[in-house]
């Protein structure tokens, strides 16, 4: 928690110290200043495959805020947010004890839920063509991701099978609530246009670098049996990096 307040308070400072930079330009037709709401999405292609989530397409809600500070160049910060589950799907060794049989068989029951906020700051650099913010553009930014993940043990638990023959249920898999974060370096490329002077459609893509380079990580270690005080942390941390790391948008805001 200490370390996110931090986050959102040097933010707030470059948002300041941004907001009140002189601009070599006033901007467009002098307005300098967009607000309003983004649409992300990518193909869940893990969904589809794999049955990580019930979703045929990853979706987030953003809200933003983006300043022009010169003649091609504006910054914005903004958040985007999400909801969904992880159907487990992955193994789990319920203790690590040699006296549970067939590791490889036991997936835990139901699923649990997964929250999740991103904070971005980002650059968009327009082409010199353009005069920010109509136009094309390149955008470099840094993402904070705080998420939080629920689940009911009286739902999610594997059966297992001891050296004796019995059987028992097992659905100890850390606190019903747990929290991570993670940071990540984004790029992308994307279009604004202006209409009536005052609504900006922008549209574009965005890539999550270290969220796409887990993707070679995880191609080596699915399938192994992961330890049940590490299935949650372990299993959210992929889910999390596939809605993240490659995404189209769509954003309408408010010029002034």
């Amino acid at each position: 928690m200490k370390n996110l307040l931090k986050s959102i308070f040097l933010v707030a400072i470059l948002l300041v110290i941004g907001i009140n930079a002189g601009a070599q330009v006033p901007g467009y037709m002098g307005k300098r200043t967009v607000v309003g709401y983004g649409f992300y999405f990518n193909p869940a292609f893990s969904n589809i495959a794999l049955d990580y989530g019930d979703n045929p397409v990853n979706t987030l809600h953003e809200f933003f805020l983006e300043r022009t500070t010169k003649k091609r160049f504006a910054f914005g910060l903004s958040v985007r947010l999400y909801r969904y589950t992880y159907n487990n799907i992955e193994s789990v060794n319920p203790t690590g004890s040699s006296s549970y049989y067939s590791y490889n068989s036991y997936h835990p029951t139901g699923n649990y839920l997964i929250k999740g906020r991103n904070f971005n700051l980002y650059g968009k650099f327009f082409g010199w063509r353009y005069l920010a913010p109509w136009g094309k553009y390149f955008t470099l930014g840094l993402s904070y991701t705080a998420y939080s993940t629920t689940y009911d043990p009286a739902q999610m638990r594997v059966q297992v099978r001891q050296s004796n023959g019995s059987y028992t249920n097992y659905s100890n898999f850390g606190a019903p609530t747990q929290t991570y974060s993670q940071a990540d370096i984004t790029i992308g490329n994307g279009n604004s246009r202006i209409f009536g002077d005052k609504f900006v459609v922008d549209y574009g893509y965005t890539i999550n670098t270290l969220a796409m380079a887990r993707i070679l990580v995880n191609a080596f270690d699915f399938g192994e049996p992961i330890l049940a005080s590490e299935y949650i942390g372990t299993t959210s941390t992929k889910r999390v990096a596939a809605i993240n790391r490659f995404n189209f948008y769509i954003k309408v805001g408010y010029l002034f």
